[in-house]
């Protein structure tokens, strides 16, 4: 019987040590927990502030604009837009809870660790974030 108590409790102090879903071991969006491909490489563009060999091709919205996460030079988590006319690229950099607006109106945030956006009034992009269009 003792035996079996002890067997619950690691169990359970092993479930309390794992990430939850949804969530990375390292706190970030869990696109940082595969390894990069060759498709993940940023686009050419100025992105020094980032550590580009972090980056992670996100993917597209409906209306074709794409999203890449990365981190920063100083390992803030960060989210790449590229709207399709390619103007107005945006760099938003943060922690778990990231939110930021783009200057086309679109709101983004890590849907690993969502604060002021839900599923059901937004689009899912490539299972990673979370996006609105306000416009």
């Amino acid at each position: 019987m003792r035996r079996g108590a002890a067997s619950i409790a690691v169990a359970l102090l092993l479930a309390g040590c794992a990430a939850g879903p949804g969530v990375s071991a390292t706190g970030a969006s869990p696109i940082f927990d595969r390894g990069r491909v060759p498709g993940d490489s940023l686009p050419a563009g100025e992105w020094s502030s980032v550590a580009e060999d972090t980056s992670r091709y996100v993917g597209e919205d409906a209306a074709g604009n794409a999203y890449w996460a990365v981190r920063s030079a100083d390992d803030a988590v960060c989210i790449v837009y590229v709207p399709v006319e390619e103007s107005n690229r945006s760099l938003l950099c943060g922690g778990p809870g990231l939110t930021g607006t783009t200057p086309d109106d679109r709101i983004m945030q890590f849907a690993s660790s969502p604060t002021a956006l839900t599923r059901s009034e937004t689009e899912l992009v490539g299972g990673t974030l979370l996006e609105r269009a306000e416009k």
